[in-house]
Formats: C-alpha cells, sequence, structure tokens
C-alpha cells in the first residue's frame, strides 16, 4: 500500500527493539520490513565493537493488525568481530522476540495458544488468522507453516522466559 517511516512503524508494531523500514498490504496480508534498532554491538568473546558483516531476511508472521495476517521481514544483521586476535569471527543477532527459526513471534505463539487452550477456538481458524497452514508430521500432529513465503517451523517451542 505504502511505505511508513520507521518512527511511526515502531508504535504500530509494538515490538521492542524493532522499528518498521517498509510496509505494504500485499494478497490482503501485512507485510513489514523490519530490522532492529541495535547501533553498536560488542564481540560476545572479546567485546570489542563488532561490524555489520550483511544482512540475510527472515520471515516470521506475527499478530494480525486490523484484521488481516502479518508477514515480518526481518533483515538480521550477520556482525563481525574486527579484532584479528578473537577466536570469533562473526555472528547473527538474535532477539528474544523471535526465536531462531520460528515462524511464529513469540507474541503470536502465546496468543494463538492462549486462543485454543483458553478461549477454545478451533485451531484451523486461529491458523487462518494468522496467515498459517496447518500439515501434518509423521505422528499425525500438526506442523504450522507459512501460507506464503516463509520457512518451515514449529510454533509450540516456547520462548524464552520473560519474552512473549
Amino acid at each position: 500500500m505504502g511505505q511508513h517511516g520507521s518512527a511511526s512503524g515502531s508504535i504500530l508494531l509494538g515490538l521492542d527493539g524493532f522499528e518498521v523500514t517498509a510496509a505494504a498490504v500485499i494478497d490482503d496480508e501485512w507485510r513489514l520490513g523490519v530490522q532492529t534498532t541495535a547501533t553498536t554491538v560488542g564481540c560476545v568473546a572479546c567485546g570489542s565493537q563488532a561490524r555489520v558483516h550483511a544482512r540475510r531476511t527472515v520471515r516470521v508472521r506475527d499478530l494480525p493488525i486490523g484484521g488481516r495476517p502479518v508477514v515480518l521481514a526481518w533483515r538480521k544483521r550477520v556482525w563481525r568481530c574486527v579484532e584479528p586476535a578473537c577466536a570469533v569471527r562473526t555472528w547473527t543477532e538474535q532477539t528474544v522476540q523471535v526465536q531462531s527459526r520460528a515462524v511464529l513471534t513469540c507474541r503470536a505463539r502465546a496468543e494463538a495458544c492462549r486462543r485454543v487452550g483458553k478461549d477454545a477456538h478451533a485451531v484451523a481458524a486461529v491458523a487462518r488468522d494468522l496467515g498459517v497452514r496447518l500439515g501434518h508430521g509423521a505422528a499425525g500432529g500438526g506442523r504450522a507453516r507459512p501460507a506464503a513465503g516463509g520457512r518451515p517451523g514449529s510454533p509450540e517451542r516456547s520462548c524464552r522466559a520473560g519474552a512473549g
């Protein structure tokens, strides 16, 4: 639909540590380009100030906005330690709001669990609202997959304590 500035986008998104860099409605769902707000990061091993080495885009589903499913295209930074004596070369940024290899943000996963468990909503209806479709695993259990784009993953993994 259009582009939104990062300041107003951050308020719209409401995910701590993230800002919206682009927003559009495509195929009746919100597609939001996001990135973390960190400007400086220290090496996890030696503490030297890291530099951005590359970026890779990860797609993850979030809570609906205005009744439309939301896909976050997170431009994750790959950081590089510049200290020649350091054993750590590169690493990818992480956040508690989005677990590694997750299909859903922690808050979307928590909302899905609440709606299915406490409110007794149909799993298929909750999946549809989040823009995921259900498949069948080897044991017959459902696994969520992005409806369009992204990669498979398991929504039942829990987020770290305090995330949400």
